[in-house]
């Protein structure tokens, strides 16, 4: 049985087929009489189908049925499932817990429960769950493997190579899963020796997590000159890496270099870095194209389009970027195949496209081939996925709140200048309704903001157990991390206090003084640590191009001219914001920000460079203290024939997590 990870990837195997069996169950077992039982096996049915595709609409169909029958067979497991699909491990774990204790002989609930505590860093607890899970299914390869893995984490090394030898045999034709078991095997055998090359991405054999002293932290690093060239022919030696400040002794050094022609200041130097394992698709129910057998693929990119904070225009926008870039993958992936025999360095990179709204929108899953991204992308499909990615999205109530803005603003004016006591009443009962809005659009921005974010983490996930060079790059409007920030901001600005007192007598004036909006760290953090530590970078790209004002789009409802300027300037500051966060994640992952310029082709072009271009510095850390706080990561250049004005990139440092990374 396959992994939705694929074979042997780091944490952990899953059973693939376990949702389709009950969702099949489900469909063509008797309906009971009850009308709401009949309804909630129908929502248990049609959740389940949506677990591997779309999660988060999963997650609504399976609350749904719980609701109306909690004690629906199977229902628990599924809705652990789908929790667990999304990234919400705290609540995923007390329903798997309810469903093995509902059903102690379901080898895929006690497998299933264990691997979100161990995602959990509750190795131990796991420990008891795979146990069970290989003694209920003693048969199944992937219980075994899971087991291994808890006894590694937990220390019991040997333990863990009997039952990786029991995976193997069970699955003789996972060369994958042999060659870790060899490097386990020799591992143990000399504990104290290094596997060469290990810790070097690419040369790193995924799922060895068997527990030793020396923890590698690596730090993949782009070096470009003042016109965004790549510089080739960097040794260690022109490195120095610091860490909190403190210099640290780099213990390995590999370059991985795409041998494209560009104006580089130095000579080109072949890569040294062995191909990674390719990884399976991050989406798993969609089929997949397979990778040429001539080339195991080196490095994934995963296009991430924001159909939720992005507006329309700026879709098109980016949709139209992205085809060309695509071409012109295309014609470079030809043109290398054929001078190479289709073995060349450039064409063993794959591609998955996914659109994330209220829910991920799988585009086209995993593919070595540009031409049909090229095709998925030209498709009439995409335009609807854009449609549904916006539905939910607090930009048409936002909309909404800046017209009954304008309109009470235009009201209150009138009222002020003429006496007039319709205006008043106008005033009065627009000031009532605004106020409430502002809250309304507060609470929808802080839902689907958890949503998305949640969502997000996923996908990110779902990329980490690979070994290659992975980046995603983010195509987005960009968004906040303070829900209801801007609609107070507008708020204060149509309506000042000082204003509203002025306002004239028996007209209502509510308080309206911003609720104090905590940054969703909790729920933005997590992105971020779990990029860092499985070194996946995150280019974004802003795709509003240059910043302007407001007041020029057309979807924009107006000001009163009085006020133009005011919110103008507070529509850049938020506008700033939300590029702001993008501008996070991209320095929190070694990644790029390409914002406020109208070239997005540029940005992408760079973005898929960077992930072919760079060097590779492995350290152990001499600070000791794992106490899961985070370490501030800095990389100088210093080579003699280096240019002055250099850029340097690379994540800004990592979370010193008490287990192995």
């Amino acid at each position: 049985m396959k992994s939705w990870l694929g074979p042997n990837r780091r944490l952990l195997r899953r059973p693939i087929f376990a949702i389709v069996i009950c969702a099949l169950a489900a469909a063509q077992a008797p309906a009971p009489d009850a009308p709401d039982a009949r309804d909630a096996k129908d929502l248990l049915a049609r959740g389940v189908q949506l677990i591997p595709t779309k999660p988060g609409e999963a997650v609504k169909l399976l609350q749904q049925a719980l609701r109306l029958d909690p004690g629906l067979p199977g229902l628990r497991y599924q809705l652990g499932l789908a929790y667990h699909a999304i990234g919400d491990e705290a609540d995923a774990a007390p329903e798997l817990r309810e469903a093995v204790d509902r059903a102690p002989d379901s080898a895929d609930a006690c497998n299933y429960l264990g691997i979100v505590l161990f995602e959990q860093g509750d190795a131990k607890a796991a420990l008891a769950e795979f146990h069970a899970a290989a003694r209920l299914a003693p048969k199944d390869p992937n219980a075994h493997f899971n087991l291994g893995e808890a006894m590694a984490r937990t220390g019991d090394g040997a333990a863990a190579v009997e039952e990786l030898r029991i995976a193997s045999q069970l699955a003789p034709t996972d060369a994958g899963l042999a060659r870790l078991l060899k490097v386990v095997e020799t591992r143990m055998a000399a504990p104290e020796a290094t596997i060469p090359g290990a810790t070097i991405p690419g040369a790193t054999i995924p799922g060895a997590t068997i527990k030793v002293d020396v923890r590698q932290v690596l730090v993949p690093v782009v070096v470009t000159d003042s016109e965004g060239h790549h510089l080739a022919g960097l040794t260690q030696a022109d490195f120095k890496l610091f860490e909190d400040g403190v210099e640290q002794t780099i213990m390995a050094f590999s370059v991985e270099h795409s041998g494209l022609p560009q104006s580089a200041t130095a000579s080109a130097t072949p890569s040294t870095t062995a191909p990674p394992l390719p990884i399976a698709p991050p989406l798993p129910a969609a089929p997949h194209g397979a990778a040429p057998a001539q080339s195991k693929p080196r490095r994934t990119y995963m296009i991430l389009i924001d159909t939720l904070h992005t507006s329309v225009n700026n879709l098109a926008s980016a949709r139209t970027a992205l085809i060309k870039l695509f071409q012109q993958e295309r014609s470079l992936n030809s043109q290398y195949v054929d001078s190479q025999h289709g073995d060349s360095q450039y064409a063993d990179s794959q591609y998955v496209v996914v659109a994330l709204g209220i829910s991920p929108e799988l585009i086209l899953n995993v593919t070595p081939d540009p031409g049909a991204v090229l095709a998925a992308l030209t498709a009439k499909r995409l335009q609807k996925v854009f449609g549904d990615g916006q539905f939910g999205s607090p930009n048409a109530e936002m909309e909404r709140f800046r017209r009954a803005l304008t309109d009470t603003r235009t009201a209150c004016d009138a009222a002020i200048q003429a006496s007039d006591n319709i205006m008043k009443a106008k005033c009065a009962a627009g000031l009532e309704v605004v106020t409430q809005q502002a809250r309304l659009v507060a609470e929808l921005e802080r839902t689907v903001t958890v949503g998305f974010l949640r969502q997000f983490r996923s996908l990110v996930a779902q990329l980490a157990p690979a070994r290659d060079r992975r980046t995603i790059v983010l195509l987005s409007d960009g968004f906040g991390l303070e829900p209801g920030k801007q609609a107070w901001a507008l708020m204060d600005a149509y309506f000042p206090r000082a204003l509203q007192c002025y306002l004239p007598p028996l007209v209502f004036c509510p308080p309206h003084d911003a609720p104090i909006s905590d940054r969703m760290s909790e729920e933005f953090e997590p992105i971020l640590k779990l990029a860092a530590a499985a070194n996946i970078t995150i280019d974004t790209i802003d795709s509003r191009g240059l910043y302007g004002q407001s007041e020029f789009d057309a979807s924009n409802p107006g000001t009163t001219a009085a006020l133009t300027g005011v919110i103008g300037r507070m529509e850049r500051d938020i506008a700033a914001a939300s590029g702001n966060t993008l501008r996070e994640i991209a320095d929190a992952t070694g990644g790029t920000a390409f914002h406020d310029n109208n070239d997005i082709l540029g940005g992408l072009q760079r973005a898929l460079a960077d992930g072919r271009d760079y060097y590779t510095l492995a350290y152990v850390s001499t600070n000791l203290n794992y106490d899961g706080k985070f370490r501030a990561i800095t990389v100088q250049v210093r080579g003699r024939k280096t240019p002055v004005n250099i850029m340097v990139n690379a994540k800004r440092g990592y979370w010193a997590a008490p287990s192995a990374q």
